[in-house]
C-alpha cells in the first residue's frame, strides 16, 4: 500500500491550513485518560515506539520512497482527486519523494517504565521547514499502532501485580506459577496480523513482565 495513504481523510488538506509562514509543528504523544481501563490501572507503560518507528521508516522505503515518484504520486493524486471531488494537488508529496527519508526527529520516554496519565511519552518534530505537515500527517497511523500495545501492557502489568499479590497471601511457595496464570493472550485482540507478526521474537510474549 502506498505509504500515503496511512492517514486520515480529513488531515489531506491540512498543509494547506497552516498559518502562513508556518516551519515547525511539534506535537505529542500523551494518554489523557484512564477512564475505561481496569481499577488499579493508574499509569499507562510506555511500549512498543521503537517497533512502531523503525516500522514506520521501513514501510515508506519499501512502499513510497523506493518506488517511481510518479507511480507512487499519481496514484495519490488518483484517488484523493476523486475522494475530495477536486483536481487535489501533489506537489508537497513529490517533494517528500525527492527528498528520500521521512523529515522527523522522535523523542521518547523508555520502554517499560510506568507513565503517569497526561504525561507526554513521545514527541515529534519536523526537522526541515518545508514539511511541517509531516509531523500531524503521521499521526493517524502512529496512533494506531502505539494505543493497543500499550493498553494491553498496561492491563498485563496490573493482571501479573493481582496473581502475585494474592500468590504471596495464600501460596508464597510457589510464585513461579504466576508465570502460567500470565501467559499472552492478547493476540487475539489486536488490530490484525500487522502489528503482531514484528514482534514474535519475545517481546510481545514478555511485555506482562515489566
Amino acid at each position: 500500500m502506498n505509504g500515503l495513504l496511512l492517514t486520515d481523510g480529513y488531515k489531506t488538506g491540512h498543509h494547506q491550513q497552516y498559518p502562513e509562514g508556518t516551519e515547525e509543528v511539534y506535537s505529542n504523544w500523551t494518554p489523557r485518560s484512564n477512564k475505561y481501563a481496569p481499577k488499579g490501572c493508574e499509569k499507562v507503560v510506555s511500549f512498543g515506539q521503537q517497533y512502531v518507528f523503525m516500522w514506520l521508516h521501513e514501510f515508506f522505503k519499501d512502499n513510497f520512497f523506493s518506488k517511481p515518484k510518479a507511480e507512487v504520486c499519481n496514484e495519490i493524486k488518483e484517488e484523493l482527486s476523486m475522494y475530495l471531488g477536486t483536481d487535489y494537488d501533489v506537489s508537497h508529496y513529490e517533494k517528500l519523494h525527492d527528498l528520500q527519508y521521512l523529515p522527523i526527529k522522535v523523542k521518547s520516554l523508555p520502554e517499560g517504565v510506568e507513565v503517569p496519565i497526561r504525561i507526554p511519552m513521545v514527541t515529534i518534530v519536523n526537522t526541515d521547514k518545508e514539511f511541517y505537515w509531516i509531523t500531524n500527517f503521521l499521526e493517524t497511523i502512529l496512533s494506531t499502532m502505539l494505543w493497543q500495545p500499550m493498553t494491553s501492557a498496561s492491563i498485563a502489568l496490573r493482571y501479573k501485580r493481582i496473581f502475585k499479590n494474592w500468590a504471596l497471601l495464600t501460596d508464597a511457595e510457589n510464585l513461579a506459577f504466576i508465570d502460567f496464570q500470565g501467559h499472552d493472550f492478547s493476540m487475539r485482540g489486536m488490530g490484525g496480523v500487522t502489528k503482531f507478526s514484528s514482534f514474535r521474537n519475545g517481546t510481545w510474549g514478555c511485555f506482562l513482565w515489566f
